[in-house]
């Protein structure tokens, strides 16, 4: 097993989504992707047509995924001034 510095991304969403013990359907209707946006994701290539994802797609997922992490729901905002 590499490390983490070595792992690509697509590598590390697919570890994070086992670890966690969702589905893709499961994570799919957490985070609004379809389960094949998922697995796509988790290949690091889409297949209709065949293009590499995006690293401004990586992020987004990336970033959603940490929201599930954490338990985060829809926001809230409260005026802090």
């Amino acid at each position: 097993m590499t490390d983490a510095i070595t792992k690509s991304f697509s590598e590390l969403a697919k570890e994070w989504r086992t670890r966690n013990r969702y589905s893709r359907p499961q994570l799919s209707e957490l985070t609004g992707y379809s389960p094949s946006a998922i697995q796509d994701i988790e290949e690091a290539i889409y297949r209709s047509p065949p293009h590499p994802v995006s690293p401004e797609v990586m992020r987004r997922y990336r970033l959603i995924c940490a929201a599930v992490e954490h338990k985060l729901t829809d926001w809230e905002f409260t005026d802090r001034g």
